[in-house]
């Protein structure tokens, strides 16, 4: 179906809220307008927020001792990292589970057992969380639990939490991993009180915030370190989340499925989606035949790739080597170096659509990497403090130049080479009737508001 008949004709541009590519999220942005204003821009940040994060109140100590008891206080936010407006932390009734996740050689992140819990316990100086009768939360979007290790699994270990099955229809939670922790062999305490762990620095904590995502069809993981320091390039969006479930289905029913292809994820942030079809192309290699492993290209700015470099040595088990480039964009020099090679299959271009400010050289950056007849773009993104208006303008701004399309009923005319060889990549196909073998977390496509389009550069499209 094409965008035109899906979008208004009035495509009037608004004036944009400031902000600069991928360098702040927009919560935390300067913001215009009056008091009235400002309160609209906010609750649009609520919007589509199906999927709750679970993240800890405080730092941890990463030293630990067998046997005894830790306080830990929990929260859950919004995507946007929002506290629960009260009509969703009202009904936030959630019992929590817990499993160690350590490194295996021979076989990646494993989850064993090694952990008690039981629900946390009171503090006179908390007066924040909320009692529980279980380990989680019970009416509030504050909460928490108490552990214990049992046993050392390893010398560096994580603590994976996440809601027990099944999940509430109304409240759904992104588990979460916190760690590394070891054992602490300096102190001769050896006592099961309870004890609270000692406070440590806020960079600390950003670094032991990471989501460890179980592979579809495997019994290991994909760990990710996110970083929650009000950047938009440091978390998980809920469009990679589809996006990645997509591929990695598709690859499961078709390995040969990315052989010998260019894949672009651009603007990669945590690196979720680029890393992960690496990943799994290295558990495939054997189905390639004589065809050669895709070549994956994860970019972002300068200042993101850190990250992305150290996602990439978390699950550094296989013999696929992704690039890892600077890509600012608007950036035609940069951009062409890389097409120049050779031309690029596939864009992943995920949860990019935030700022109108940066249409323009998003778009630039689009075109640049792409070549009429070879090139498909996956684009997507979900509403979050922008409205049909700001929608419909990238879109008014794509036509020009791309075929714009919902991922069905594309006309094998409009196929691009990729697409001839292998099919067209339908969402819809790989939306099951039992949602815990797709996206885990977030279910359904149609429930998570994730957006997905297809765009192709037109031939004669204008320069």
């Amino acid at each position: 179906m094409l965008l035109r008949s899906i979008l208004p004709v009035d495509l009037s541009p608004v004036a944009p809220r400031a902000s600069s590519h991928h360098t702040s999220s927009p919560i935390f942005s300067s913001e215009q307008g009056n008091v009235q204003g400002d309160a609209c821009y906010k609750r649009s940040l609520y919007k589509n927020s199906s999927l709750l994060r679970l993240l800890p109140q405080y730092a941890l100590s990463p030293g630990v001792q067998l046997n005894t008891w830790y306080r830990l206080p929990l929260k859950l936010v919004t995507e946007m990292g929002l506290p629960l407006e009260p009509s969703v932390a009202d009904i936030c009734s959630l019992e929590l589970q817990c499993q160690l996740v350590c490194r295996r050689k021979q076989q990646g992140w494993v989850a064993v057992e090694g952990v008690d819990i039981r629900a946390l316990t009171c503090d006179a100086w908390d007066m924040v969380s909320q009692e529980s009768p279980w380990p989680g939360f019970d009416g509030s979007g504050y909460g928490g639990m108490d552990y214990r290790f049992t046993r050392c699994v390893a010398d560096e270990f994580y603590l994976l939490i996440d809601a027990c099955q099944p999940q509430s229809s109304s409240v759904r939670i992104l588990s979460v991993t916190l760690g590394p922790f070891r054992l602490d062999t300096t102190s001769n305490n050896q006592s099961s009180s309870l004890v609270t762990h000692a406070a440590v620095s806020d960079a600390e904590t950003r670094q032991q915030i990471h989501r460890a995502l179980r592979i579809p069809g495997h019994q290991t993981y994909f760990m990710l370190q996110e970083n929650w320091c009000h950047t938009t390039t440091g978390k998980l969006w809920d469009s990679a989340l589809i996006l990645a479930s997509i591929f990695t289905q598709a690859m499961q029913k078709n390995p040969q499925l990315l052989a010998n292809r260019r894949i672009i994820d651009l603007s990669a942030g945590t690196g979720y989606i680029g890393l992960l079809m690496a990943h799994l192309q290295d558990h495939y290699c054997q189905s390639l035949g004589n065809e050669a492993p895709p070549e994956i290209i994860l970019t972002d700015i300068a200042e993101g790739l850190d990250h992305i470099r150290r996602n990439h040595r978390l699950n550094e088990f296989s013999s696929m080597r992704p690039k890892i480039e600077p890509l600012h964009w608007g950036d035609t020099k940069a951009a062409k170096k890389i097409v120049k090679e050779r031309p690029v299959d596939i864009i992943i271009a995920s949860d990019l659509l935030y700022n109108a400010c940066d249409f323009v050289p998003l778009i630039r950056t689009l075109r640049d990497l792409s070549t009429p007849g070879i090139t498909v773009i996956y684009l997507g993104y979900k509403r979050r403090g922008f409205g049909s208006t700001e929608e419909q303008q990238f879109f008014k701004l794509c036509q020009p130049y791309f075929d714009i399309r919902r991922c069905s009923n594309i006309p094998p005319a409009q196929h691009v080479d990729w697409e001839r060889a292998q099919g067209c990549l339908l969402p819809q196909a790989y939306e099951p009737n039992n949602e815990e073998s797709c996206t885990p977390f977030l279910g359904r496509q149609q429930r998570s508001s994730v957006q997905i389009y297809r765009l192709a550069l037109i031939t004669n499209a204008k320069n």
